[in-house]
């Protein structure tokens, strides 16, 4: 088995995805999600102690913005 790290899966088997696996996907570091999570610049929610982040509006959001030149 091997040691290297893999891009989190972009399919959407999972309504959610972990803090970490988001940073991957908008390529920022893991405090700086929780940091956007916590201010609701993210589409997170919090179960317990664990914050997701919800697929679909995170796509949907980065589909949506607007781009700049």
């Amino acid at each position: 088995m091997s040691n290297v790290m893999h891009e989190p899966d972009p399919r959407p088997n999972r309504a959610t995805m972990t803090v970490p696996e988001a940073a991957a996907v908008l390529g920022i570091s893991e405090s700086a999600t929780y940091d956007a999570a916590a201010r609701g610049e993210l589409p997170a929610v919090k179960i317990g102690r664990r914050v997701l982040i919800v697929r679909d509006r995170l796509m949907d959001m980065l589909h949506d913005s607007p781009t700049t030149a």
